[in-house]
C-alpha cells in the first residue's frame, strides 16, 4: 500500500537501466530476425505468396496471430483500466471471442473457401453482384481505420511508453511505426503471422510474471475482492459514490436493469459484434485463408480460443490490483487530482497497467514489459496495415486498372503498408450487420439511457453502456429478421463452378452457400 503516496509519479528516465535497454534490443533483434526468415519460406512474388502465405500456414501460428491481431496495446491498457474502474464484468469482451472462433471455423471458413476470395467485400460481391458495393466497403473500411483501431493503438502504445520511459509520444511512435512497416512491406502476411506467434510468447509470458507478481503484493487471490472493495482514494468528490468500488465488481453476471454491463447486453447484444469481427473480418479471416487446410484453420481458431480465456487473469484482474495499491492514483475521482496526476480531468483508469510496471517490476523484467506493450502494439498494426494494403489492392486498384499484373499489384501492396496509417480493419461480411445492429440498439436503448443520465446527474457517474437492459436482448431477433429480409430482396450471383477435388486429395466437403451447394475444395486449389 506504500505506493499510495507515489500518485503522480511517473518513472523518471534515469530509471532505465542498462538491463531493461538490453531486453528491448534483444526484442527487436528477435522481430526482425523472425520477420526475415520467415519472408524466405514463402515465394513473395504472387499475390497468394504475398496476400496469404502462399496458403500453407501451420495452425500454431495462425492462432497465435488471430490473438495477437487482437490483443493491441489498447486492449492492454483499456481492459486493466476498465478492470480497475467496474471489476471483472469487461470479461466478457474477451469470452465472446471463444466461441465466435469456433463459428469462423466451423461455419464461416467453409463457405470463405469455396467461393476463392482474398477479401470480405470480394465475397460481398460475389455474393450480392456489383462492383459498387464491393469499392464503397473497401473505401468506408479504409477511412474509418484512422479514427478507430490505428489511432486508438498508437495513443495506447505511446502512452504507455510516456509512462515507463519519460519518452516523447511522437517519437516513440515513429520508431514502432518504422519497425513494423519494415518486416510487414519485406515479407507479407507470412512475416506478419510468424512474427505474431512471436509477440504472442512474449505478451503471455510478461502477462503472467507482472500478474504473479501483483498477486504477491496484495497476499494472494482470496485477498483480492476484500481489498479492492476498500480502494478509496483520499480525496473524493463531497456528496457522491463514485469513489467508491462497485458492489458488484467480481460478478460476471450482472443486473440487466442497474448493471453498468448487464448480462443481457453481454450475452446477446455483445454476441452480434463478436459474430462481425471474429468472423468477417478482414485481418482475422486472412489468417484463416492462409491455412494449408480446413483442419489447420480449425486448429488455430481453438487454440486461439484457449488464449483469449488470458486475459481475466493477466490483465483485468492485474488493473484491479494496481487500483489496491495505488487508489489516489488509479482510482482518482477529483478533476484537480487526476489532471494532477495523469492529465485527464475525468480520471486515470487508464494508467492502472502501466502504473504497475513502473512500481512492480525490477529492472530487466521492467524492459520485459515493456517489451510486451510493444509487442502488442505492433502485432495489431502489421494486422492492420497487411490486411487493409490487401483491400485497397484487391479492391480498389484492380477495379481501376483491371489490366494489372501480378507485380505491379505487388508493388501497390507494399506502397500501402507505407500508407498503413490510412488504412483499416475490413468492414462487415454483409451490409446490414453493423448497420442494423447499431440502429436497433440505439432505437430500443436511447430513451431509457436519457432518462437515467437525467435522472443521475452526479458529476461522476459513468453513463449506461448501450448494451444496458432488456432491450439488448431484443436486438439479436430484430437483427436476425433484418438480416434475412435483406438476403431475400436480393439474389445471389453465380459463384465458381464446384471443385472436385478435397481437402487432402480426397472428396471436398460439400457447404450451403445461401441455398447453393458449393464443394470447398482444397485451400492451394482454389487460388490455382
Amino acid at each position: 500500500m506504500e505506493g499510495n503516496s507515489t500518485a503522480g509519479s511517473f518513472t523518471p528516465l534515469q530509471q532505465f537501466s542498462v538491463a531493461d535497454l538490453v531486453v528491448i534490443v534483444t526484442y527487436f533483434s528477435l522481430n526482425l530476425a523472425v520477420g526475415i526468415w520467415s519472408s524466405c519460406r514463402v515465394n513473395r512474388n504472387t499475390v497468394s505468396g504475398y496476400f496469404l502465405a502462399g496458403r500453407d500456414m501451420a495452425w500454431w501460428p495462425i492462432g497465435a496471430s488471430l490473438f495477437a491481431s487482437s490483443e493491441g496495446s489498447g486492449l492492454f491498457i483499456g481492459l486493466a483500466g476498465t478492470g480497475a474502474a467496474g471489476g471483472i464484468a469487461v470479461t466478457g469482451f474477451e469470452w465472446n471471442a471463444t466461441y465466435a472462433l469456433l463459428a469462423l471455423a466451423w461455419v464461416f471458413v467453409p463457405v470463405y473457401i469455396s467461393s476463392g476470395i482474398v477479401t470480405m467485400p470480394e465475397y460481398l460481391q460475389r455474393r450480392f453482384g456489383g462492383e459498387r458495393i464491393r469499392m464503397y466497403l473497401s473505401g468506408l473500411s479504409l477511412l474509418l481505420s484512422i479514427f478507430t483501431k490505428i489511432s486508438t493503438d498508437l495513443y495506447s502504445g505511446a502512452l504507455f511508453v510516456q509512462v515507463c520511459l519519460g519518452w516523447n509520444l511522437y517519437l516513440s511512435t515513429v520508431l514502432m511505426l518504422l519497425v513494423t512497416g519494415l518486416y510487414t512491406i519485406a515479407g507479407g502476411l507470412v512475416a506478419v503471422i510468424y512474427t505474431d506467434a512471436l509477440q504472442t510468447l512474449i505478451m503471455v509470458l510478461g502477462a503472467i510474471v507482472l500478474a504473479v507478481k501483483a498477486f504477491n503484493a496484495i497476499g494472494g487471490y482470496s485477498n483480492l475482492e476484500e481489498a479492492y472493495l476498500k480502494a478509496v482514494p483520499s480525496k473524493i468528490v463531497p456528496n457522491t459514490t463514485c469513489h467508491l468500488p462497485r458492489a458488484d465488481a467480481m460478478h460476471l453476471f450482472r443486473d440487466p436493469i442497474s448493471g453498468d454491463l448487464p448480462w443481457t447486453g453481454m450475452t446477446f447484444g455483445l454476441s452480434i459484434m463478436a459474430t462481425w469481427y471474429w468472423c468477417t473480418d478482414q485481418v482475422i479471416v486472412q489468417r484463416s485463408l492462409s491455412a494449408r487446410s480446413l483442419s489447420h484453420a480449425k486448429a488455430g481458431s481453438i487454440l486461439a480460443s484457449y488464449l483469449k480465456m488470458l486475459p481475466l487473469f493477466v490483465i483485468i484482474m492485474p488493473g484491479m490490483i494496481s487500483r489496491v495499491l495505488f487508489p489516489d492514483a488509479v482510482a482518482c475521482v477529483d478533476p484537480e487530482e487526476c489532471t494532477r496526476v495523469c492529465g485527464a480531468a475525468v480520471g486515470c483508469s487508464n494508467i492502472a497497467y502501466p502504473k504497475l510496471v513502473v512500481e512492480l517490476m525490477p529492472s530487466g523484467l521492467r524492459g520485459l514489459m515493456i517489451a510486451v506493450m510493444m509487442a502488442a502494439l505492433m502485432s495489431s498494426l502489421t494486422s492492420i496495415f497487411n490486411s487493409s494494403s490487401t483491400l485497397f489492392t484487391m479492391d480498389i486498384w484492380r477495379r481501376m486498372r483491371p489490366g494489372a499484373s501480378e507485380r505491379e499489384l505487388l508493388m501497390v501492396g507494399s506502397c500501402g503498408i507505407t500508407l498503413g496509417g490510412a488504412f483499416p480493419r475490413s468492414p462487415p461480411s454483409t451490409p446490414w450487420t453493423a448497420h442494423h445492429r447499431d440502429t436497433w440498439m440505439a432505437l430500443v436503448q436511447l430513451p431509457r439511457i436519457a432518462g437515467r443520465q437525467l435522472k443521475d446527474s452526479q458529476p461522476c457517474e459513468t453513463p449506461l453502456s448501450p448494451l444496458s437492459g432488456p432491450g439488448s436482448a431484443a436486438s439479436t431477433p430484430l437483427s436476425c429478421c433484418a438480416s434475412i429480409f435483406s438476403a431475400m430482396l436480393t439474389l445471389p450471383s453465380p459463384l465458381s463452378a464446384p471443385r472436385k477435388r478435397g481437402i487432402g486429395g480426397k472428396m471436398g466437403i460439400q457447404v450451403i452457400i445461401f441455398g447453393q451447394v458449393r464443394d470447398s475444395g482444397s485451400l492451394k486449389s482454389l487460388v490455382q
